[in-house]
């Protein structure tokens, strides 16, 4: 869980790093944000490496408050909600992005699409295991607290 409070930030950063080799850029349009990626070629893109830092950095801050306002969290829940917000907005985002390997050219979702559902759904499950073991938690106490005051 502790690791996840930083790697948003540091996913952020790389994406920044991305966009200044001009790598993994998106898909031409005629928005004003565009980017021309002078080393690629001389088309307006989407500054898909600028979405992603940012929703990084967006994760990684709703991550910190999370972590620092919520009471009770359960084991592995920070993990849970890491994987759900990163590869969500990695679902998304791949939309603007060009193909990065040819065989993914004409298939209706790409690879990174792909590969990110298995970690959506493992994310998921971190975050139900995490409340029902709180559950259990708050339950086992309720109990105890029960079984004390019946011996008062």
């Amino acid at each position: 869980d502790r690791m996840c409070l930083v790697i948003g930030f540091v996913a952020g950063m790389i994406r920044v790093g991305n966009v200044m080799n001009s790598e993994i850029y998106g898909k031409p349009t005629d928005l004003p944000w565009a980017f021309v990626f002078e080393r690629v070629d001389q088309i307006p893109r989407h500054p898909t490496q600028l979405y992603e830092a940012l929703s990084y950095f967006a994760i990684f801050v709703f991550i910190q408050i999370y972590w620092t306002r919520a009471k009770h969290i359960g084991k592995a829940a920070v993990f849970g909600w890491f994987f759900i917000l990163v590869f969500t907005s990695r679902f998304f985002l791949e939309f603007t992005k060009e193909a990065q390997a040819s065989f993914e050219i004409g298939w209706p979702i790409k690879m990174g699409q792909i590969l990110s559902i298995p970690f959506v759904l493992a994310g998921l499950y971190f975050v139900l295991k995490s409340r029902k073991l709180e559950d259990t938690r708050s339950l086992s106490g309720h109990q105890k607290k029960r079984k004390n005051s019946k011996k008062s």
